[in-house]
């Protein structure tokens, strides 16, 4: 049986006019949308569409506004129907879902990734990730120089040059006098002395031992 909605129009459509709506920045035309949904008690359905669209059709295009909707909608479940502020709230966040810089590579990403996991293809695991915290990488003797250069690479970089610069000092200075920096007192650092502890995942003291 076809499902419609209070002014007779058909349930999967108001739905998909919604989504539809909202990913072009129709606010107006949103909003309509989802007034009627709600006002033919179908705010689960409101609830539930709207969450999944900050996800998928805004994720990490905006953040902030992708945030700020999941907020509102949080109290929207909390106002609704008592309390008349529920419809700023709703307002708030379709029109926060209309506004947002958009992006569905949330989506569209993980399709790609699964596709090659069901054709059981493998990826390999990088050179940059074999650095002292890898059996691999003590076996290279990779230590700090290639730690900063590689492994603690980042992108795009935002951090302040001059105390990565301070913190090389300090390690290449603990690591000449065999101490950790974070052992309480500056103890003495111990030697691996077994398999199992060798395939432990190490920690920064790590890269002070040869």
């Amino acid at each position: 049986m076809q499902k419609k909605t209070k002014l007779g129009y058909d349930l999967y459509e108001v739905i998909s006019a919604l989504q539809k709506s909202i990913r072009r920045g129709k606010e107006k035309d949103a909003l309509w949308w989802a007034f009627e949904l709600c006002e033919s008690e179908l705010i689960n359905i409101v609830l539930a569409r709207l969450r999944v669209i900050a996800y998928e059709d805004i994720g990490v295009g905006d953040t902030e506004k992708a945030l700020f909707a999941l907020k509102a909608l949080d109290d929207l479940e909390k106002w609704y129907p008592d309390n008349w502020n529920w419809r700023l709230a709703l307002s708030s966040a379709v029109m926060a879902l209309c506004r947002a810089d958009k992006s569905r590579d949330t989506c569209t990403l993980p399709a790609w990734l699964y596709y090659k996991r069901r054709k059981n293809e493998k990826m390999q695991i990088p050179d940059y990730a074999l650095d002292s915290h890898t059996i691999r990488g003590k076996k290279m003797n990779r230590g700090m120089d290639f730690f900063y250069n590689e492994g603690a690479k980042i992108e795009p970089d935002k951090g302040t040059k001059e105390y990565t610069e301070k913190a090389k000092e300090a390690y290449e200075w603990a690591k000449k006098n065999n101490i950790s920096l974070y052992d309480e007192g500056l103890k003495k650092k111990s030697k691996i002395k077994n398999k199992e502890d060798e395939e432990k995942d190490g920690d920064l003291g790590e890269f002070f031992e040869k």
